[in-house]
């Protein structure tokens, strides 16, 4: 399921990113806004959620070959492939 994400939701992936400063708070970069979280619902996925800023969202859908498999194809595909 994809839906708009709430304000105050970082980005899963920059936080993987940039981590945390040596104080313990999020780096600068790390707190962009997600624009979107895809939660999971396949069952061995159990909810799982990932929240994506536009930039990072744009790089997990264009693929280095220049072709372009977006969220709601991924989606698709990861569906059919649990049948």
């Amino acid at each position: 399921m994809i839906r708009r994400a709430l304000n105050g939701i970082w980005c899963d992936y920059c936080k993987s990113r940039y981590g945390k400063n040596k104080d313990g708070s999020w780096h600068e970069n790390a707190m962009a806004q997600a624009t979107v979280t895809i939660v999971s619902t396949l069952p061995q996925s159990k909810g799982v959620t990932r929240s994506y800023c536009r930039k990072c969202l744009d790089d997990v859908q264009n693929w280095p070959d220049g072709t372009i498999f977006d969220i709601p194809a991924q989606i698709r595909a990861a569906e059919s492939m649990n049948v």
